[in-house]
């Protein structure tokens, strides 16, 4: 129309989250393809805390909400699973009758619509004492599958670190080795003795002093020996000592 009307208003979009992504699972971690291994004590009370299943979720709102469950146990009774925090503890006493080893499957759901889901298998080995605590980390230590990348660069860095210690120490003993070189050249060629007689500002020489003494009653005489000289040995480091060898 003439002269044109126009209108304005304000739209708002609200852009909703799409469940595409699946719960990844951080631990515990399989081992190439293998079951987690868990260590549980036959004295464990009812409630014991086992271990946690930790996940998480890339999505956002509603379907990055996660629950816990148990798929599949080889003895449902010993253990159970918090819905909400992933938490494995067992559900009552462990008794001698029961198995040493327990496999569980634990499934891990998000809230989304449909529901994306991933598991983790975990192997509980129960242990009645120490020893055979330490006989199965001795077993885990030399199968060389639980080596990862990070214990690698520690022992590369450790290696590294030593042998530039190493390489310190010599160069340190190398250089002592050339001063005391240096040191023990200069004093046998610049050292010297200085004696009374080679110079004129040196002690005069005093004619031997003949005294005589005479011990009453004896008729003994006895002559005063002559004084001693003495010379005067100086070498290269004495300008650095306070302390004068006399020879």
């Amino acid at each position: 129309g003439v002269p044109p009307l126009s209108s304005s208003t304000a739209v708002n979009v609200i852009i909703l989250d799409q469940n595409d992504n699946a719960p990844v699972i951080g631990s515990p971690t399989e081992q190439s393809g293998s079951a987690a291994v868990v260590i549980l004590p036959q004295s464990a009370a009812p409630g014991y805390l086992v271990t946690k299943v930790v996940a998480n979720d890339a999505d956002s709102g509603q379907n990055a909400r996660l629950f816990y469950h148990i798929q599949s146990s080889s003895d449902p009774s010993v253990f159970s699973v918090g819905k909400n925090s992933g938490e494995i503890r067992t559900a009552r006493k462990l008794l001698e009758s029961d198995t040493t080893t327990h496999t569980l499957v634990v499934l891990v759901n998000d809230n989304g619509q449909p529901s994306i889901s991933s598991m983790v298998k975990i192997q509980v080995t129960i242990l009645e004492n120490i020893t055979e605590r330490i006989t199965v980390s001795e077993h885990l230590v030399t199968n060389h599958e639980y080596f990862s990348d990070l214990n690698l660069h520690l022992i590369v860095i450790f290696g590294c670190t030593s042998v530039l210690f190493l390489v310190i120490i010599i160069l340190l003993i190398s250089i002592k080795c050339k001063q005391d070189g240096n040191s023990n050249q200069e004093y046998n060629s610049t050292s010297c003795c200085y004696k009374p007689g080679n110079s004129d500002d040196a002690f005069a020489r005093r004619a031997a002093l003949e005294e005589t003494l005479r011990y009453p009653g004896t008729g003994r005489l006895s002559r005063v020996p002559e004084a001693h000289n003495y010379s005067v040995c100086l070498s290269p480091e004495s300008a650095k000592s306070d302390f004068l060898f006399l020879k």
